[in-house]
């Protein structure tokens, strides 16, 4: 009960009893929030500052997809406790695991094309030693294989992107925590770096909150809060 007179407020708590000292009979099926009974004291509101503010966490991350496709599976939602490195979304993978068969495939044949490139190589190498072969065939040949390195090397990084590509199918959690502001959908087409949803590590937090600046000068160190 709150009861204002004269500029201040007085509040007073009861708790197992009515306003008129007697035991209140409660339907055991009703839920009673009980609250602890306290010293009435008196409050010159003058004196207290209402501030309302949010709580933020200490550690978030902001969840994003890094390659470009169509959700399959969300493993999450709103208020879902994750560890690092657990899954949150799954997109479709069949796209990602062709492009990476025939990137290996493209590897394989890259990878053939320099094994023959270097064995000419060595017996052309031999053979001008022995002035059997002009220097231009030489320098045919040499550059060949350069180009078959080349293409090797390249083939090479695209398989590793590919597999990059097909792991980051699955969008994973980096830190333990709390999941909010989920907006993914079923169905959606993803595009890298727009936001998901974040996870948050509650387990430490700070408060912000916006003040007026006529009441900035009521704020000092040490201030008591509740």
């Amino acid at each position: 009960m709150v009861n204002s007179c004269g500029g201040s407020i007085g509040l007073w708590y009861f708790k197992g009893r009515s306003l008129w000292g007697k035991e209140e009979i409660i339907d055991s099926d009703v839920h009673v929030q009980t609250v602890a009974a306290g010293e009435v004291i008196k409050v010159n509101k003058d004196s207290v500052l209402s501030l309302t503010g949010n709580v933020e966490a200490y550690q978030q991350a902001v969840i994003s997809a890094k390659v470009s496709g169509r959700v399959e599976q969300i493993v999450v939602e709103n208020g879902t406790a994750v560890a690092a490195g657990q899954a949150l979304v799954r997109m479709e993978e069949k796209d990602f695991v062709n492009a990476l068969a025939m990137n290996q495939a493209a590897l394989k044949k890259a990878e053939t094309n320099l094994l023959t490139n270097q064995n000419n190589f060595q017996r052309f190498e031999e053979l001008h030693k022995q002035g059997a072969v002009s220097q231009k065939d030489f320098e045919d040949i040499e550059m060949a294989l350069k180009i078959a390195e080349a293409d090797a090397a390249s083939a090479a990084a695209a398989v590793s992107n590919a597999e990059e590509a097909l792991r980051n199918a699955t969008i994973s959690s980096p830190i333990g925590g709390m999941v909010a502001n989920n907006n993914v959908k079923t169905g959606q087409i993803l595009a890298p770096g727009v936001s998901l949803m974040s996870v948050e590590n509650i387990s430490s937090v700070y408060v912000v909150v916006n003040i007026e600046q006529n009441d900035i000068t009521k704020i000092k160190k040490d201030l008591r809060q509740k």
